[in-house]
C-alpha cells in the first residue's frame, strides 16, 4: 500500500523485540486494511495478533480492546506493556486496565502539558536490547555494544 512508511528505527527494534518477547501484537484504531499495510511494510510476520477497531467493534481507549489484547497475548495486565503515540487513546487506555504503558513522543504535540514525561520515549530505540549498553557506555565515556544505532 502506498503512503505508509516506517520510522528509521522501527524494523531494527521490532526484530530485536521479536527475539526477546513471547508475544507481540498491535491494537489499531483502523479498519481491515491494517493487515495489508503491515504486509506491504514487511512487518506483518513479526506480530502474533492484530486487533483493528473496526473488526473488534471498539476503539482505543475503550477498556475491552486492551483486555482482548491481553487475552490474545495470554498475559495479565501487570505483565503487558502497551506502547503508543497518543496520550489519551494509548497511554490512558492501557493504564485504565492496569497495563504498563509508554508514550512515544517524537514531538511534543501529542504530549499534554500536565503529562508525566517519565513515561515518554523519544522513539522506539530505548526498547532495543543494546540501548542499556549504549547508555552505560556514554556515561562511562566509552563506546558500548551497538553504539552505532544512535
Amino acid at each position: 500500500m502506498e503512503g505508509y512508511k516506517l520510522f528509521p528505527e522501527t524494523k531494527t527494534v521490532l526484530f530485536d523485540l521479536r527475539e526477546r518477547v513471547e508475544k507481540m501484537g498491535i491494537i489499531s484504531n483502523t479498519d481491515e486494511r491494517i493487515h495489508s499495510v503491515l504486509s506491504s511494510l514487511g512487518i506483518d510476520h513479526l506480530f502474533d495478533f492484530v486487533i483493528c477497531s473496526r473488526e473488534f467493534g471498539e476503539e482505543k481507549p475503550h477498556p475491552e480492546i486492551f483486555k482482548e489484547a491481553l487475552k490474545r497475548a495470554s498475559v495479565s495486565a501487570e505483565e503487558g506493556l502497551h506502547i503508543g503515540d497518543d496520550a489519551l487513546r494509548d497511554w490512558e487506555g492501557a493504564k485504565g486496565v492496569g497495563m504498563n504503558s509508554l508514550l512515544v513522543a517524537r514531538d511534543d504535540l501529542n504530549v499534554p502539558s500536565n503529562f508525566d514525561t517519565s513515561f515518554c520515549i523519544p522513539d522506539l530505540m530505548p526498547l532495543h536490547s543494546t540501548f542499556k549498553n549504549r547508555i552505560q557506555a556514554s556515561e562511562e565515556g566509552e563506546e558500548g555494544e551497538g553504539s552505532g544505532f544512535i
